[in-house]
């Protein structure tokens, strides 16, 4: 739990909230920002969890949380009560493979979760890609994970989101930890019907992807059985909507057993809990953890013994919460749930067995005292002796000096409070001038590399003008000058001059052409469907993703603020951190610059480019290869960030990187499934996008040709760039 992302959306290193002291950004996905913090008193590190649904809100300047809508603030506020009821469920439920939640609270307008910190490292790195685990390493790993999936459940919890990310190994005993529950994201993405957006692909059973799925304790079996499926194979499940449109086709469930996959190395018991585990039907299902536990570790009975879990009648304030019910088409909220249930749950009697009489006994006592001390009472009997009277007058005399010490502290107490509260408004008074500071100095910085850019790049047009004007001195000399045809062939590659003297991006010609759209191989989403034949014109693309140079140097005419780097490197690696809208105001200008109409390019352009009349998931054959593009395993030193355009080969059109590297903005509106306007640019300023390309931070399955992403047009992301078309 080391990582360290840099977004305009997390609060800043150093930032002081409330006791806690901002360390580093741990992770951030599409419901909430986690933080390394350091408590001032305690001087003890802490995660803390806020929540953050970034496609409901944005942060301000003095880093408060606005919402981008009306509607988008009614969604923040209902997933705003699921998250702190989630929280305070967490808090009642303590076991040593459970994230412990300590505390949460309110500020900046949102909501945040204290948790202990854990040092280690994922189940998803441990497993590593592709990798297996040998059966008594399972067997190490699976009882804790039941015991603490056991005791969740018992408390009236579901976890929801579990997978190999979601898992911890400490670094001290490699023992696994449960944490990041994604039981209020749930009931958002519910509500904001983006529930798709929140899952966990080949971890998710079928009923997390309907609005009216029957969740349980099945949910999250179904979600560890496909950890211990890949531990085995060393390949993630295949998504179960998939599994169900081949069964639908009357085919086979393309997912293999895993007594296919592992009955020479690994126990019968073991493999058939775990194809238990993946029916797609949920009553086809162990029912609880102990049922899957007995086919699981039959040699392990005394593994998950009834567990001393610390809630209050935990189990019936939340029995609706397991269920999780949608009524009405609406998600019901976590913490109406509760209040029904908490008002008609039945409580234990306390004097139901001796040993709870004897602590009603204790209990009535202590009452007794408090009440006495508290209200200055002090009780005589008529058989009371002299010395007692004067032990009695003593105690009130020691009452009354610790009266008087506890009102003393108590103005001493309101005197730190105001000085703290003075500290604190100074402490954010430096904060925002060492920001400024900051800032100023990183102005400076992407100055110079501009200015360092640009003379490389004038050097590099100086030898190509030298070396023309020999070529040219050469053939006036020797040669005859002959006519040459004014028509552009394909394959030509050009380059505008632009007004200010530089020149434009290298555009390559295509061809006309008609070809087939969409998943052809049936691999993908339901979204890259239906497959069409779609015709498209003699267009000119962009060679190379537009890149930091050329669009600073647009930046620098135009007085528009240069995009971040993420320090990186600017210069010839593709730009990033760019809107759509940035994207059009940048083709816009060049328009105006050369003469001629640049703009984005369509679905159907791009997807017809990049394929390059092949009809495979990538342009070079059907699998990823290794070093053929960049991804998230892909295999090449550019892991993790983006690289330089032009590093790898082209495909048969001549243009380069049209897979991996960055996501492409296209001019068309995304649409779940093809209608025909991924044919043309839409003008209607549509809520999403579509996006193409994959990126250095998808997957390998996430680059084939055919792949589709929506994000609304004043997005900007470390993963999105564009390339230029140029109209005929």
């Amino acid at each position: 739990m080391t990582t360290t992302i840099k977004n305009n959306n997390t609060l800043p290193i150093g930032y002081r909230l409330q006791e806690y002291c901002i360390q580093s950004i741990l992770g951030q996905g599409k419901f909430s920002i986690t933080y390394l913090a350091q408590n001032i008193k305690l001087k003890s590190n802490f995660v803390i969890k806020e929540y953050f649904p970034d496609e409901l809100v944005t942060r301000e300047h003095n880093y408060h949380v606005l919402s981008k809508s009306q509607a988008d603030e009614d969604n923040f506020v209902w997933g705003l009560e699921q998250f702190i009821t989630e929280g305070q469920l967490l808090r009642t439920v303590q076991h040593p493979n459970l994230v412990r939640v300590l505390s949460s609270f309110k500020t900046l307008r949102t909501a945040y979760i204290v948790m202990e910190y854990e040092k280690g490292r994922s189940l998803s790195n441990f497993l590593k890609s592709g990798h297996r685990l040998t059966e008594e390493k399972i067997m190490t790993l699976l009882p804790p994970l039941l015991s603490c999936l056991q005791a969740v459940h018992k408390a009236g919890i579901l976890h929801q989101d579990i997978k190999p990310d979601n898992f911890y190994l400490r670094e001290k005993n490699n023992t696994p930890v449960l944490l990041d529950f994604g039981m209020a994201r749930y009931a958002l993405a519910h509500k904001s019907r983006h529930i798709i957006k929140t899952l966990s692909p080949g971890y998710a059973p079928l009923e997390l992807y309907q609005f009216k799925g029957n969740i349980g304790p099945w949910t999250d079996i179904y979600a560890l059985g496909a950890i211990l499926y890949r531990a085995i194979s060393g390949k993630t499940p295949i998504k179960a909507p998939a599994r169900v449109h081949t069964i639908k086709q009357g085919k086979k469930d393309p997912l293999l057993s895993a007594r296919q996959i592992g009955k020479k190395h690994y126990s019968k018991n073991l493999l058939q809990g775990i194809d238990w585990s993946l029916k797609i039907v949920i009553k086809n299902r162990p029912q609880n953890v102990q049922r899957w536990a007995n086919i699981l570790t039959p040699k392990s009975p005394k593994a998950l013994k009834a567990l001393n879990v610390k809630a209050l009648n935990v189990k019936e304030l939340s029995a609706s919460v397991v269920k999780s019910t949608i009524k009405n088409n609406e998600p019901v909220s976590l913490i109406t749930r509760l209040k029904q249930q908490s008002q008609s749950s039945k409580l234990l009697p306390l004097s139901s067995t001796p040993s709870v009489k004897r602590f009603q006994g204790w209990i009535l006592a202590g009452i007794i005292a408090v009440i006495g001390l508290s209200g200055g009472y002090i009780f005589y009997t008529t058989a009371l002796s002299k010395a007692q009277k004067q032990r009695v007058q003593t105690l009130e005399e020691k009452l009354q000096r610790v009266q008087l010490q506890s009102a003393e502290l108590q103005k001493k107490h309101q005197q730190a409070t105001a000085l703290q509260a003075a500290l604190q408004q100074n402490l954010d008074k430096t904060q925002f001038q060492f920001e400024d500071v900051q800032k100023a100095r990183k102005t400076e910085r992407q100055q110079l590399v501009q200015l360092q850019s640009e003379k490389a790049a004038l050097q590099e047009i100086l030898k190509k003008t030298r070396t023309q004007l020999s070529q040219l001195y050469v053939f006036q000399k020797f040669s005859q000058y002959k006519k040459v045809d004014s028509k552009i062939r394909p394959g030509n590659i050009i380059r505008d001059r632009l007004q200010t003297g530089s020149y434009g991006s290298e555009m390559v010609w295509l061809p006309a052409g008609r070809f087939r759209m969409g998943d052809i191989q049936g691999q993908g989403d339901d979204n890259e469907q239906p497959v069409h034949w779609v015709s498209v014109a003699r267009f000119a693309m962009g060679r190379y993703e537009v890149t930091f140079a050329e669009y600073d140097h647009f930046s620098d005419i135009t007085g528009r603020e240069k995009p971040d780097d993420e320090g990186w490197g600017r210069a010839n690696r593709p730009v990033i951190n760019v809107s759509l809208s940035d994207a059009t105001a940048y083709t816009g200008w060049l328009s105006q610059q050369t003469g001629r109409t640049y703009r984005l390019p369509t679905e159907a352009e791009w997807e017809y480019a990049a394929r390059a009349g092949t009809v495979t998931p990538y342009w070079w054959g059907n699998e990823i290869g290794k070093n053929l593009a960049l991804c998230d395993g892909c295999g090449n030193q550019w892991d993790k960030k983006t690289r330089p355009v032009g590093t790898e080969g082209t495909n048969p059109f001549g243009l380069s990187d049209m897979i991996g590297n960055v996501r492409e903005w296209t001019c068309s509106e995304y649409e779940e499934k093809y209608s025909g306007k991924e044919q043309h640019c839409s003008h209607k300023n549509p809520r999403v996008y579509a996006e193409r390309g994959g990126s250095w931070l998808n997957k390998a399955e996430e680059l084939r040709v055919t792949v589709r992403q929506g994000n609304p047009p004043a997005g900007r992301y470390i993963n999105v760039g564009f390339r230029l078309v140029l109209e005929n």
